[in-house]
């Protein structure tokens, strides 16, 4: 689900692998502070769509643009982060 091309993704544990043992489901983005809409369940989005509808053109644009910016610099830092590792395990002495 996107509002103004801002991603809403449900931030609830769920059964199965994602247990309190494992490291939190999100946690990835949420390390990086992804600009999402983060809603504890779905009910939350008829709130929410009142909420964004409210927003002015110019509030929009503003965030679609961060979202880019975000994602941009979150697909670097990883492939920095994946070359690091490679280097680190297969061409250390």
């Amino acid at each position: 689900m996107s509002l103004g091309s801002v991603p809403v993704i449900e931030n609830v544990i769920t059964q199965g692998n994602c247990d309190d043992t494992s490291p939190a489901p999100l946690r990835l983005l949420k390390q990086y502070k992804a600009p999402l809409i983060y809603v504890d369940n779905w009910y939350q989005l008829y709130q929410l769509l009142k909420e964004e509808a409210q927003l002015s053109l110019d509030e929009k644009v503003e965030r679609r643009t961060a979202v880019i910016k975000w994602y941009s610099h979150f697909k670097r830092k990883m492939s920095q982060h994946f070359i690091q590792i490679i280097r680190q395990h297969f061409f250390s002495s």
